[in-house]
Formats: structure tokens, C-alpha cells, sequence
């Protein structure tokens, strides 16, 4: 029994609209996209990880307390002596 060589496959290649380098206008808006989507979760993080911590960093070097009737002052590094 003789082998039968195959026919080759094409290949189908996916043609940009930047002449092959990968740019152009569906490149721009699949990048608009993505921030797009990223946006909301970023917008939380900051809201309610980083503000806080940030917060809390500011507030160690003061005297505040939750319930006082003193006004807040800076204490500077007096908190963690």
C-alpha cells in the first residue's frame, strides 16, 4: 500500500489595519476597552483600600481620637515612642 502525500493547508493569516505591524483604529479602541472595563475596580480599590491606609498613615502622627471634644493636633512620631 502507497502513502498518499497530503495537500498542503492553507494558512489563514489575520491581516491588521496597520499594514501587519499590529496598530491601527481596532487596536486604539480594544485599548479604550480595556480601561474602560479596568476603570470600576480601580476606582474601588482606591475608594476603599488605599484612601483608607492613606488615612490611617496621617492620622498616626496626630493625637485624634473618635469621641473628643480637644482639637486635633500633630504629635509627629511622640504616638510610637
Amino acid at each position: 500500500m502507497q502513502r498518499i502525500p497530503a495537500k498542503p493547508v492553507p494558512v489563514l493569516v489575520r491581516q491588521t489595519a496597520g499594514g501587519g505591524r499590529g496598530g491601527g483604529p481596532g487596536r486604539a479602541r480594544e485599548a479604550l476597552n480595556g480601561v474602560l472595563m479596568a476603570a470600576p475596580v480601580i476606582l474601588l480599590l482606591l475608594t476603599f483600600l488605599i484612601t483608607p491606609f492613606l488615612l490611617a498613615f496621617g492620622m498616626a502622627f496626630t493625637n485624634q481620637r473618635l469621641i473628643s471634644p480637644n482639637p486635633t493636633s500633630y504629635v509627629g512620631s511622640r504616638n510610637f515612642a
